[in-house]
């Protein structure tokens, strides 16, 4: 999936292709940009942060599109936080490091029965750039034989080793796996989930839908840098980030909708990058002039995440086009 800022990998994996991790699939609408548009009336943008033994203690004022107020509290664990931070992303050398011993590890199993008998010793060792390969007592055009496939080797090993991270690579670009960020947020985001099913109860699906947009929006609007700490993070906050420094933008922002609305029973979201922007698609029944997508059987209202403008849901500008969609569910 291309991305805007995304990072470009070196020419060895030109061969990669259409690899991909994420569930990625196409879908119709027109480029918005993700900018900031100026907070509405109808917003509180209540924060505060206390931490109380091992413990984040978050407190979140918004007021919801029935203009209702609310003040939402719970707890992330300094530890959750930080493993949080510390899984996603990585220092691209180290990266390229870990995948350079994955790939020494498929090629010593290919060697060892490769052409048997034809050779008396094989070794790989993970260098600065690739591999080196070492062979003795074997024949020149078993070497050149075997060493056809090293770049292939090199290749897959780069495409394996990426989503440990949570990231994916698609035609040689780095970018998101929204699925795995999310996957990983949830058990950290526990307190956070339950707070918001709580504030929700007695709502119905359209105003409960609302108010879970609400509090992401009210989030104050921040572009996360690509490299952060030491190590690439292509311009995405975690979604336990998200929460206890009270910042992101609309990837960032969309990733911690999807942890927070998954505890909806039988929710199906998409999250949906276009250049420059993301937003949310969820799996309801529209009401009159809201903005949909449908794919398959499934219709999804279109939610604005990045905020600060509260926006609700099915309220988007018109768009067109064919972009790469990621299914949360």
């Amino acid at each position: 999936m291309m991305r805007g800022n995304g990072t470009r990998i070196g020419a060895v994996l030109g061969l990669l292709g259409t690899m991909g991790i994420a569930l990625l699939i196409l879908v119709e609408f027109a480029a918005v940009g993700c900018a900031p548009i100026a907070t509405g009336p109808t917003s509180l943008n209540l924060f505060r942060k206390d931490e109380v033994g091992e413990d984040y203690l978050l407190s979140f004022g918004f007021m919801d599109y029935r203009r209702q107020p609310h003040n939402v509290t719970f707890r992330v664990a300094k530890a959750d936080h930080e493993a949080a931070v510390q899984q996603f992303g990585a220092d691209l050398e180290e990266l390229r490091r870990r995948s350079n011993v994955r790939a020494c590890e498929a090629l010593e199993a290919r060697a060892a029965g490769f052409h048997t008998g034809r050779h008396v010793r094989f070794e790989c060792e993970p260098i600065e750039g690739g591999v080196r390969t070492t062979w003795w007592g074997t024949p020149d055009e078993v070497v050149a034989e075997f060493g056809e496939g090293i770049e292939e080797a090199l290749a897959d090993a780069f495409v394996a080793t990426v989503p440990e991270v949570g990231l994916v690579l698609e035609d040689d670009t780095l970018g998101v796996d929204h699925t795995t960020v999310v996957a990983w947020n949830e058990p950290y985001l526990a307190d956070a989930t339950r707070a918001l099913a709580e504030t929700a109860t007695g709502y119905d699906a359209q105003d409960a839908l609302g108010l879970y947009l609400a509090f992401v929006q009210e989030i104050p609007y921040e572009i996360p840098p690509i490299e952060w700490d030491g190590r690439t993070i292509i311009g995405l906050w975690v979604p336990a980030e998200v929460v206890v420094n009270n910042h992101g933008d609309c990837d960032s922002k969309a990733d911690l909708f999807c942890v927070l609305y998954k505890a909806v029973p039988r929710s199906k979201m998409i999250v949906i990058e276009v250049p420059g922007h993301a937003l949310v698609g969820v799996r309801t029944p529209p009401q009159p002039g809201q903005r949909t997508v449908t794919v398959g059987n499934d219709e999804y209202v279109l939610c604005e995440v990045a905020g600060p403008a509260k926006l609700a849901p099915g309220q988007t500008s018109p768009i067109e086009g064919h972009f790469a969609y990621t299914v949360i569910e």
